[in-house]
């Protein structure tokens, strides 16, 4: 016996509205809102990111003559020019010859902006690079410099910047020891020669 179409329409609209009432029902036990199963887990990853990039963050005292001199946070591969920026950009007076703006920022940096003095040469009052008074700072050395020092060779100047990228910039020179192939007497050698940071 064939069942009347308009039967078959009247069941699958009954259905549509059971099914409809269903999850109305569902969703009032919950005030309204769907279930966010999720939220917690995408909460713990924005955290872990957040911490990430306070770790990998860089803190910089900027001075002198800038808008805005103060301490800013600033990330791994920012440059001098970055920090000025952040600072409000450089004052009238500013003697930007003194500065050296393509120069990678470190953490615990101070950048000295120095004025221009009146038809004078200013001293030197900018930030320090990576020789000052003859030594390597040892968190901004190349591969180059670093082999100048006695006893170090290609590789272990390698090494040096491997151990530094992977475990952050040196807080003291001691921490050489760390490093496979250099020794006390090594370290003795080359320590004068190596300012931190």
């Amino acid at each position: 016996m064939l069942v009347p179409k308009k039967w078959i329409v009247t069941t699958v609209m009954i259905l549509v509205v059971i099914g409809i009432s269903i999850f109305q029902s569902s969703s009032s036990e919950n005030g309204g809102q769907p279930v966010i199963v999720e939220e917690r887990s995408s909460e713990t990853e924005s955290t872990e990111r957040v911490s990430e990039v306070s770790e990998n963050s860089l803190v910089v005292d900027i001075k002198g003559a800038v808008h805005d001199p103060g301490v800013y946070e600033m990330s791994e591969g920012d440059r001098v020019v970055d920090a000025i920026e952040y600072a409000g950009g450089l004052k009238s007076d500013a003697d930007e010859h003194q500065i050296n703006l393509a120069e990678l920022v470190y953490d615990e940096m101070i950048i000295m902006i120095p004025e221009v003095s009146d038809g004078q040469n200013s001293p030197d009052l900018s930030i320090d690079n990576s020789q000052q008074d003859g030594k390597i700072r040892i968190n901004q050395a190349t591969a180059e410099e670093l082999t100048s020092l006695s006893g170090i060779g290609e590789k272990k100047a390698q090494t040096i910047i491997d151990y530094r990228e992977e475990n952050g910039a040196f807080k003291s020179l001691d921490e050489l020891l760390n490093i496979s192939g250099i020794g006390e007497k090594t370290l003795e050698q080359i320590e004068e020669n190596l300012i931190v940071p």
